[in-house]
């Protein structure tokens, strides 16, 4: 019977030995995990562009800090809430929920060029540029939708300045 727990107890050990060593290997993989997650959170957050993700119904999954500066809230305060929330233009908000059944319809990306929007962080107009697409959600096999608003206020700016500087030169 000696002999028996000594060699149960010696199998014992070296399961526990086994198990600390998965655990500790599990505990680094989620370690790294989180710093790849932090890192790529980072990248978004410095991204100039306003990026955002919005699940079926509409409501805010991610959005990056400049997004949520454009709307003068910070990102964490956003994430669950709807565009509605944000949008005093009830125009501008259809607009946006007819590019998302689109996009959504079309199963593919899309281009929303040349549309200018009011950036309540700076209380000033811009000129932007839209691509919304479809991304499959991590959570189940739902489709979200990611935006990405690039700014071409300057490029407008500039292309009008040439024309006006073009007309003077006709004249």
């Amino acid at each position: 019977l000696e002999e028996k727990v000594k060699q149960r107890t010696k199998e014992l050990e070296s399961l526990n030995t086994k198990l600390q060593k998965e655990v500790s290997f599990r505990k680094d993989a989620e370690k790294e995990i989180e710093q790849q997650k932090d890192f790529l959170r980072l990248l978004i957050d410095m991204n100039p562009n306003l990026i955002f993700v919005k699940d079926q119904k509409g409501r805010f999954v991610l959005v990056n800090e400049a997004f949520a500066r454009f709307y003068n809230t910070i990102p964490k305060e956003m994430i669950g809430k709807s565009s509605g929330d944000y949008l005093k233009d009830p125009n501008k908000l259809n607009d946006f929920l007819e590019q998302d059944a689109q996009v959504i319809k079309q199963n593919g990306p899309i281009l929303f060029s040349d549309m200018r929007l009011y950036n309540q962080g700076t209380g000033k107009n811009m000129h932007v540029q839209m691509v919304k697409r479809p991304i499959r959600s991590l959570n189940d096999n739902s489709t979200n939708i990611l935006g990405i608003v690039n700014d071409i206020t300057e490029i407008k700016n500039t292309e009008e300045l040439l024309k006006q500087s073009e007309q003077l030169y006709r004249q």
